[in-house]
């Protein structure tokens, strides 16, 4: 973002100024850096930020918060911050406009909106195109009430349209996976419209839908001003810039594609590319290649793709991987043949993205973002800055609870901080470290799912004694969905499928039965989940 300011950048002379111009495009690597040139404009990253302020501390003694650079990441910016003026500070009454979709984005495309914003396989959407509907969609905020609307949102560039005008507008809107079944929406439906009739919706939000710990889909209410202000944090973590070709295979009706994804892609400038859902081997490939992308992002689903099709990556530089733990296995393999770290990536439909590990370091998922706070809480303690704990997550997308679930909102969103359930570990260097869930929810392939949701449906529609489900770890690293029934007699996947279709989305539908006598359960009636045959 280019500085608003009038006038001339104060400092307290031409040596000191000098000087500290030299390191900024020292640790750039770019020589004439333009005073209002932005920092991730001109190939700036999150680590390079680190290395920048390590040595202005080192040459100028002076200690830069990070996230006062991130506030103005230029050269003015940091000059204002190292050589601060008596009259009260760098900025003074200077509105950053951080949250304006419309100003951030005409910011992105530049002195060219006729360059390509987004492509996906029905078509192209240019900057100007964007720019035209994120306008639209305010200006019609303000002529008609804010009623809420379901969406059934696709991964194509119309689908980008319309999430961005559900974005920029106000009334809430439901965006569901195109496949989900009509139970599946009229619930979600019901809880979003019962949260507005009790006037619980006091921000512009959006609604995802997520599996958890209650046995059934939650419809997370997301603010969109917080979800853009988070998603800026992230383009400039990223070091997304115009002429990147940001592969996105991660469906848009998932927070992690529509905003670590198309968002974040489309605020840094960059060109997202959206390919055909359900992927492909071949169609990941075909587009990853043809596109010469510079930046990717998925579950290890594409990465698998890609390594299995023998994709030839030259301009990749940034492989990000989220939604699911990443296997070490995948990492090493893809590290050997494309020659790019993969950098493991942690968020929440509940937070929004809170960390990457650009980095690199063994392990971790990386630092939080600017913006966002963690703390972990030990078993039976106090909220802690680092240590092993539950994660407790603050941030600026934090989510207002999940529709029609006042109860679970009241458990999970404590004192302004969401209680993850993830066990994890925070070091004094702020890297995050993931050491499993605290809880039985699943993984499978970045989607979260319930077992309890699953059983409960497998004993309605197969009229099942008993069922378990759990998930077992495959040598690729995914999670595979087994059911154990109890049955009067035998029940096969086919079954399953049959009875299950309509009921539950294909991803929750388990992929193996085993069929039992008796599920074994322990002294107190309990489930010995580690005791069902593997």
């Amino acid at each position: 973002m280019s500085s608003s300011r009038d006038g001339a950048v104060r400092t307290p002379g031409d040596e000191p100024a000098a000087a500290l111009r030299g390191l900024y495009e020292d640790v750039l690597g770019v020589v004439g850096v333009g005073a209002d040139d932005g920092f991730f404009v001109v190939g700036g990253s999150s680590l390079l930020v680190e290395v920048l302020l390590e040595r202005v501390v080192g040459e100028f003694g002076v200690t830069v918060p990070v996230e006062d650079f991130y506030a103005e990441p230029t050269l003015a910016g940091l000059q204002t911050l190292v050589f601060p003026v008596a009259d009260g500070g760098p900025w003074g009454d200077q509105v950053t406009g951080e949250t304006d979709l419309l100003a951030l984005l005409t910011d992105a495309a530049g002195d060219d909106p006729a360059r390509a914003a987004v492509t996906g396989p029905d078509g192209t959407l240019t900057y100007a195109d964007v720019l035209a509907v994120v306008a639209e969609a305010r200006a019609a905020a303000a002529d008609r009430p804010a009623d809420p609307r379901v969406v059934r949102l696709p991964t194509t560039a119309s689908g980008a349209r319309v999430a961005l005008a559900a974005l920029a507008g106000q009334e809430p809107v439901l965006l569901l996976d195109p496949a989900a079944t009509g139970a599946e929406e009229q619930q979600a439906w019901t809880a979003l419209t019962g949260e507005l009739a009790e006037g619980r919706l006091p921000v512009a939000v959006h609604a995802v839908t997520t599996s958890g710990s209650t046995g059934r889909a939650k419809v997370v209410l997301t603010p969109n001003d917080g979800t853009v202000r988070l998603r800026l944090s992230q383009a400039r973590d990223l070091g997304v810039r115009p002429g990147d070709r940001y592969l996105v295979t991660a469906p848009l009706h998932y927070g992690y594609g529509l905003g670590a994804g198309l968002l974040a892609g489309l605020l840094g400038g960059a060109t997202v590319l959206l390919p055909p859902q359900p992927l492909t081997p071949e169609s990941v490939r075909t587009w990853a290649e043809q596109h010469a992308i510079t930046l990717l992002m998925g579950v290890g689903l594409p990465y698998r793709f890609l390594l299995a099709a023998g994709a030839s990556l030259p301009s990749l530089r940034l492989a990000m991987v989220g939604g699911e733990p990443l296997a070490p296995a995948l990492a090493d393999a893809w590290r050997e043949r494309i020659g790019v770290p993969l950098a493991d990536a942690y968020g929440t439909s509940e937070t929004g993205h809170v960390s990457t590990n650009v980095a690199g370091v063994p392990g971790s998922v990386g630092r939080a973002l600017p913006g966002v706070e963690l703390r972990v809480l030990p078993e039976g303690g106090v909220p802690q800055p680092t240590g092993t704990g539950e994660l407790l997550v603050r941030s600026p997308a934090l989510a207002l609870g999940y529709a029609g679930d006042p109860e679970l909102t009241a458990d999970r969103f404590r004192d302004g901080w969401y209680h993850t359930g993830d066990l994890a570990e925070v070091r004094p260097d702020g890297q995050l470290y993931l050491r499993g869930r605290l809880d039985d929810q699943l993984n499978v392939g970045g989607a979260k799912v319930d077992p309890r949701e699953v059983e409960a449906v497998c004993r309605e529609a197969l009229e099942l004694r008993d069922c378990a489900v759990v998930g077992q770890p495959l040598p690729s690293g995914r999670t595979e969905i087994c059911a154990y029934v109890v049955a009067d007699r035998p029940v096969s996947r086919a079954d399953l499928v049959q009875a299950l279709g309509d009921r539950l989305s294909s991803y929750k539908i388990p992929s193996r039965v085993v069929q039992l006598d008796a599920l074994p359960r322990g002294s107190n009636g309990k489930l010995a989940r580690q005791e069902l045959p593997r």
